[in-house]
């Protein structure tokens, strides 16, 4: 009897760790998925429908071998780096990919306003990645470096693996007399561009992904230089802007 009872148990709890690494976002990764014109590789996620890049793009040149004027994450300490981060992209060069896409490897392309919209509905559909504590931010937001226990942090459910990289956005004096970068919201907010240009300024859309405060914002850019400080404390971010890029599978 006690043997029947144990093999019962441990049938139970073999089907227990089959469920669980199913539901484990690991499950959802695609190791290797494609390499860009410099070389680079990226894994790659799927999520419902999608296939998206699981790492920010970290090429230098478009796919017809032109050279691209790209920035690096600046942060802890005003330090520049590259991985994990890889590179932030400019206003303008998302503009012209939007126009003629070369910017993502073949095959890729920048992710437009419908499909980011897509992939969110989906992660806040999944009980498995959205419950409890986990918000849809905390699901797509890579764990902390703070968090030593993986087990007690309830982020990354999905896989997506957003980093907290912030902004770059550039300044010039007025009158114009020199040019500097600053850093906005690194280590704390996650932002990526969208391949959609918003009609109210021209602009692409980005998205914003802020995981202590449980958002996922769609911003629009804005086409006002000096910055106007009324604007300070809304959903808008400014144009001469860098930001990171994932890809998502054509």
């Amino acid at each position: 009897m006690k043997r029947i009872i144990t093999m019962n148990f441990l049938l139970v709890l073999a089907f227990s760790m089959a469920f669980v690494a199913c539901r484990d976002p690991k499950t959802n990764i695609i190791t290797g998925a494609v390499t860009d014109i410099d070389g680079n590789t990226y894994d790659a996620v799927k999520i419902g429908d999608q296939i998206w890049m699981k790492d920010n793009l970290a090429v230098t040149h478009l796919r017809d071998s032109t050279p691209l004027e790209v920035e690096r994450f600046e942060g802890y300490g005003n330090c520049f780096k590259k991985d994990p981060y890889g590179y932030y992209y400019s206003t303008d060069i998302i503009k012209a990919d939007i126009d003629s896409p070369r910017l993502c490897p073949s095959g890729w392309h920048l992710p437009s306003k419908s499909e980011w919209e897509a992939m969110i509905a989906e992660v806040s559909s999944n009980s498995d990645w959205v419950s409890g504590e986990t918000t849809v931010a905390m699901a797509l937001s890579a764990v902390p470096s703070t968090c030593t226990d993986t087990l007690l942090c309830p982020y990354n459910t999905c896989g997506f693996s957003a980093l907290p990289g912030g902004f770059r956005v550039r300044c010039a004096s007025f009158p114009p007399t020199h040019i500097s970068y600053n850093m906005s919201e690194a280590n704390r907010n996650c932002y990526y561009w969208v391949g959609t240009i918003n009609e109210e300024n021209m602009d692409p859309y980005s998205v914003s992904i802020d995981a202590d405060n449980g958002m996922v914002t769609l911003k629009k850019t804005m086409q006002t230089y000096p910055l106007p400080s009324t604007t300070f404390g809304s959903w808008i971010i400014f144009s001469n802007t860098y930001m990171p890029v994932r890809c998502v599978k054509d």
